[in-house]
């Protein structure tokens, strides 16, 4: 970035040095040779393109709207990064909820078949209990007990 200002600095001085060297040649010239006087209208314009150009070439090395867009590049890619780097982290807040979630369900279907096994397993001792009682109260015969378990 530096350096190429430097560049342009030095461009510029080379050439406009050349072209007040070649100027003021032309004027040692027309002034020593009549002949050449014809030459001294050349001569002013080429001192005005001399100044001139000197001119121009500074206010294209002030030109700093190539400096300006190349800040902005850098800052858009600077708020590029910040930005993947907070998608990154909304993605990974994303996948542990995710595992979370997965893991209560987990949870939740292991504690409902729990849930169904107590049930059952309630329920069975239940129809036995009954069925016992039955036995024990004569409302069922005994070899009616159709569990296999015995009871004696």
């Amino acid at each position: 970035m530096v350096s190429e200002k430097y560049k342009l600095y030095a461009l510029a001085f080379v050439i406009y040095s050349a072209t007040g060297v070649v100027t003021a040649t032309l004027q040692a010239l027309a002034i020593r040779y009549e002949e050449i006087a014809v030459l001294a209208p050349i001569i002013t314009t080429l001192s005005g393109n001399f100044l001139g150009g000197f001119a121009l070439v500074l206010g294209i090395l002030r030109d700093d709207r190539a400096e300006k867009q190349r800040e902005r590049a850098d800052k858009a890619e600077g708020e590029n990064q910040k930005l993947k780097r907070q998608n990154e982290e909304y993605r990974r807040q994303y996948e542990l909820a995710q595992q979370q979630a997965e893991q209560e369900r987990d949870r939740a279907e292991r504690a409902e078949a729990e849930l169904q096994r107590v049930r059952a397993e309630r329920e069975r001792e239940m129809e036995e209990r009954i069925r016992r009682l039955e036995a024990f109260t004569g409302l069922t015969p005994p070899e009616a007990d159709d569990t296999g378990n015995d009871t004696q």
